[in-house]
């Protein structure tokens, strides 16, 4: 599948991204990487652990909203797990997590989605 943009997932998001519970995800934001648009298709991989990698599509459910730490809505955060905007920060960039090295200032890509329904052919 050439020029299909992919997203990675901790492996433990593999069940609350089937089961619908999460729709939401905050990144660090790269030009290219997160630059989604409604609509489209994005596979989301995980690792998991003495298996291999799971890989499912999901489905674009807005264009990709670039904001920062300091202006991120609560609601977002919440809708992704965090108390808050603060929490999302505090957690994000701590020591030894995946974005230490992020500012409050800095792009953050604020990526909606859904499980890409499946449409089974018959014979």
């Amino acid at each position: 599948m050439v020029g299909v943009k992919r997203l990675a997932f901790a492996e433990w998001h593999l069940n609350e991204i089937n089961s619908g519970s999460k729709q939401i995800t905050l990144r660090k934001y790269r030009e290219g990487a997160h630059d989604f648009i409604e609509g489209e298709l994005v596979l989301a991989e995980f690792e998991i652990p003495d298996i291999g990698k799971a890989t499912v599509a999901l489905v674009m459910l807005a264009d990709t909203e670039i904001t920062t730490f300091v202006e991120l809505k609560d609601e977002a955060a919440r809708e992704d797990g965090f108390k808050d905007a603060l929490d999302a920060f505090v957690q994000m960039t701590a020591p030894g997590a995946y974005y230490e090295d992020m500012g409050p200032d800095d792009p953050l890509a604020v990526v909606r989605f859904e499980l890409a329904p499946i449409k089974l052919q018959g014979n």
